[in-house]
């Protein structure tokens, strides 16, 4: 890749290492000719995150000390990565200060989330997940530039289901755990037929009963599916991380 803006040659599509410009914003910017773009192609930032990949894997930080030894939640912060181990992005958590940790701490898992995806850079929003309060069945919204592009649903049933919904309010998938395993959820699509899981990895004894530092492997088969559902799919591991593992050292 040929930087437009500086002539930096390098293997990154994202941003420069030298100049730093992100090259899906130049053209926006105005910063250059339509001519210098000829032969570039510069991904979005959401195609960046869930494309040409059939395989995410998102791993959360572990808790420090202090947390560990005073009980006392902080933010969760998580990277992706294709199964390339490339860096797609990191979420984050938001809400800073004694307010919001005393409402992570009293609420726990049915806290009201907002969770920021940023680009491997850091400088971009990619899309956002937000969920209110809830007591027993959880509903998470998916944006995109200020546009819901989808939501995800938690239903009542014997067996933990999800239905996820795209931007025109199309369930286009349907999430299932298998009675006998807790940490594989089954996702298929509106017609039933299997496209993948998001299943929940071992992490080790010592991180698995003190910290709630949980890594999930998304898997989703399904090439049809436009960038903006993906997105939602990678969403729902997240609810499904909240719903179900949030405080796991304590259950």
């Amino acid at each position: 890749m040929t930087c437009p803006k500086c002539g930096h040659e390098q293997r990154g599509l994202i941003e420069c290492e030298r100049c730093g410009v992100i090259f899906s914003k130049i053209r926006l910017e105005d910063d250059l000719p339509p001519e210098s773009f000829s032969g570039h192609h510069f991904p979005a930032p959401i195609e960046n995150l869930v494309g040409n990949t059939k395989l995410l894997l998102i791993d959360q930080h572990q808790r420090g000390w202090l947390e560990i030894l005073t009980d006392w939640e902080v933010a969760n912060e998580y990277s992706i990565q294709d199964g390339a181990g490339r860096i797609r992005g990191f979420i984050v958590e938001q809400g800073r200060g004694f307010g919001a940790a005393l409402k992570r701490s009293l609420l726990g898992s049915h806290r009201p989330l907002h969770l920021v995806v940023f680009s491997p850079s850091e400088r971009e929003v990619v899309i956002e997940l937000t969920r209110p309060f809830f007591f027993f069945l959880s509903e998470m919204e998916v944006l995109s530039a200020d546009r819901r592009i989808g939501r995800i649903v938690r239903r009542f049933a014997l067996r933990a289901r999800y239905e996820l919904y795209d931007e025109r309010e199309r369930l286009f998938a349907t999430i299932v755990r298998p009675l006998m395993n807790i940490w594989t959820f089954e996702l298929v699509d509106a017609s039933g037929k299997p496209r993948g899981e998001i299943a929940k990895k071992w992490s080790g004894l010592g991180q698995e009963w003190f910290t709630d530092a949980d890594k999930f492997r998304v898997m989703f088969d399904a090439d049809d599916w436009t960038l903006e559902q993906k997105s939602v799919v990678l969403a729902a591991a997240m609810a499904i991380d909240f719903d179900f593992f949030e405080n796991n050292q304590k259950r």
